[in-house]
This record gives C-alpha cells, sequence and structure tokens, in this order.
C-alpha cells in the first residue's frame, strides 16, 4: 500500500457497515410516537428514571 503525504493508506478502506433487512410491523399511535421518539417499539428503550444529589 502506499502512503500519502498525510500519513493515511490511499488504498485502504476505512469501514463497511452492514444494515440487515428491516420489517415493518406494529408502530405507535402519532401521540405515542411523538413522546417516545419513535414510531416503532422496537427502538423504544426509556431509560430508568434517577435521581442526583449534590
Amino acid at each position: 500500500m502506499s502512503e500519502s503525504k498525510k500519513g493515511f493508506y490511499i488504498d485502504m478502506k476505512l469501514a463497511q457497515v452492514y444494515i440487515p433487512m428491516q420489517m415493518y410491523g406494529e408502530t405507535f399511535d402519532i401521540k405515542t410516537a411523538l413522546r417516545n421518539g419513535t414510531l416503532f417499539p422496537e427502538l423504544y428503550r426509556p431509560f430508568p428514571p434517577q435521581t442526583f444529589q449534590e
């Protein structure tokens, strides 16, 4: 592999993505989707509430 002036390899691939096909299924109603930040229940991952003490 040849090196460029900046020190990076010209012929090297930096990354290759893999995106599996997604099947559309059940969706939230619009009000719930806006509140949850996603239309798809599979993507909804709420964080547990935390309390902070000073």
